[in-house]
């Protein structure tokens, strides 16, 4: 019984009920697009150093840190796609106003802080995603909230909460993105189906 969907590829889904009727149907295997695909696919890109405040297509060539954003980062609209060719840490909160859109496209890991509790953002990685890079094995941390997507070749939900009736990790998908960025994207698709 859950709220959410659960979408297994090439497999069917008998065991699972949501409370609202949701169902999820046999999935055929994705192609997911790598960082090289994205970036070959992708025009008129800016080289930055940080996170702009303009909507377009940037890049960082190079490992980033972001430990702070930049002053109105979080108050403006944009649409913004930004290719980060290395690995990416995240030691702050990442809020964006509603109609705002931010995709994070990585070619390394990334590796977000234990302190981090929010980030509203597309994130694609080609390596590994950390929820919580520098925690230890016993250490508990915040709730992380990421509003919008994440994907990686593999994803290390690190965070372990004091209160066990609430997930370490709580993703919210966002489909904002599929119209906000999608000439950056190929074919998206997502259906939608109640009993």
């Amino acid at each position: 019984n859950t709220d959410g969907i659960i979408e297994m590829e090439n497999t069917t889904i008998e065991s699972f009920s949501t409370s609202s009727g949701y169902i999820a149907k046999n999935a055929s295997q994705n192609n997911l697009q790598t960082y090289t695909d994205l970036w070959n696919n992708t025009s008129n890109k800016t080289e930055v150093s940080n996170l702009s405040l303009q909507s377009g297509v940037y890049y960082i060539n190079g490992n980033f840190v972001l430990n702070n954003l930049p002053n109105g980062f979080s108050t403006i609209d944009f649409s913004q796609v930004l290719f980060i060719n290395g690995d990416l840490t995240i030691n702050t909160n990442m809020p964006i106003t509603k109609n705002s859109a931010l995709v994070l496209i990585v070619k390394g890991d990334v590796k977000i802080s234990k302190n981090v509790t929010n980030i509203d953002s597309v994130i694609l990685s080609d390596q590994n995603i950390y929820t919580a890079y520098e925690n230890t094995a016993n250490e508990t941390a915040q709730q992380l909230t990421i509003r919008g997507l994440i994907s990686a070749n593999k994803i290390n939900f690190q965070r372990r909460v004091t209160d066990n009736t609430i997930p370490g990790e709580y993703l919210i998908y966002e489909p904002k993105y599929l119209f906000k960025i999608k000439e950056y994207l190929k074919k998206v698709q997502v259906d939608w189906l109640q009993r």
